[in-house]
């Protein structure tokens, strides 16, 4: 028997094992009736593994949060998929860089958001193939914003996997190469003018010398 008035309530305690250990546990008095007898009963519940579990469930919400925090001040273009590849979430970089909000990305995959009209299909299609078999990926695409403006990214994404070995969701990070490919793209047309400057200045060489050749022979041969 018991002190009735602990009937009906819960309490969250700190027992001691037999061998010393301290334990978190639960007890949760009832009062019964038994042959006209009152009596109060109580059960005991562990809460180890409960509040392990509390605990790896806070320390992964803070983990959550400050991968968040990261992937939203960063100026790489961060995109989480599902595991078919389709788009979960974007941060603000990737608005910035396409135009394309969080609720307009949401659902389509990344090519499909990416990819330019005088774009190169293999880019897009690089990144479907390393999806569909759960491989990570590396490539350069280029693309235009809604608003029109070209731009490049090199973007790099690779599979999360479950204990399995099945992914579970994708996580792609790309940064901007747009003045990059400018760059390039100004250094193969300086490159070309000066190989046609120089097959200008070989044909004109080559003409002068036809050209002078004849009279000269001309007059050598008259001294």
């Amino acid at each position: 028997t018991g002190d009735a008035n602990m009937a009906g309530k819960t309490r969250k305690l700190v027992g001691r094992r037999k061998d010393g250990v301290e334990v978190p546990i639960e007890m949760s008095i009832t009062e019964t009736s038994v042959q006209g007898r009152n009596l109060i009963t109580g059960v005991l519940r562990d809460l180890s593994e409960r509040k392990l579990a509390e605990k790896a469930l806070r320390s992964a919400q803070s983990e959550a949060r400050k991968l968040a925090l990261v992937a939203s001040r960063t100026q790489n273009i961060v995109i989480i998929m599902d595991a078919a590849g389709k788009v979960e979430w974007v941060n603000d970089a990737f608005t910035r860089l396409t135009g394309h909000t969080l609720e307009e990305a949401v659902g389509k995959t990344p090519g499909a958001l990416l990819h330019g009209s005088d774009s190169d299909p293999a880019e897009t299609s690089h990144i479907d193939t390393a999806v569909e078999s759960n491989q990570g990926f590396r490539t350069e695409i280029g693309g235009h914003s809604k608003s029109g403006v070209r731009y490049w990214v090199e973007i790099d994404g690779q599979p999360v996997l479950d204990k399995a070995g099945r992914a579970t969701n994708f996580i792609a990070v790309g940064s901007d190469i747009t003045t990059r490919k400018g760059s390039e793209a100004e250094l193969r047309k300086a490159r070309d003018r000066a190989e046609d400057a120089s097959r200008a200045k070989s044909e004109f060489l080559s003409t002068v010398s036809h050209e002078l050749r004849t009279p000269l022979t001309s007059i050598s041969g008259a001294l």
